[in-house]
């Protein structure tokens, strides 16, 4: 696995992709309001089977791409993935969400 790199703590977030550093977009209240909606709808949706949260932080590799963190606007993961993950890695897991957006 390849080793993680630093990334900065910027506003709105950096991502690392593919080995390159990219600052998000966003922070304006249309942007914000979007996010707060597209998380309730998936929390009404999930109802319990899963977390989704805005700016959540994923740190994993996926086939054929080098190390990633994406920092995706609204991310989803299962309940069992968390579990099977452990708390630990819930604070930035380490597989890629299952929604993301």
């Amino acid at each position: 696995m390849p080793t993680p790199m630093q990334i900065p703590e910027t506003k709105p977030p950096t991502e690392l992709i593919n080995g390159r550093l990219v600052q998000k977009n966003g922070g304006e209240h249309r942007h914000q309001a979007l996010e707060q909606r597209w998380t309730s709808a998936l929390d009404q949706w999930c109802a319990g089977c899963g977390v989704a949260c805005h700016e959540w932080q994923h740190e994993f590799t996926a086939p054929g791409y080098r190390f990633a963190v994406l920092v995706p606007d609204v991310a989803y993961q299962s309940a069992e993935t968390l579990k099977e993950l452990g708390p630990a890695a819930s604070e930035a897991p380490t597989r890629a969400p299952v929604v993301a957006g």
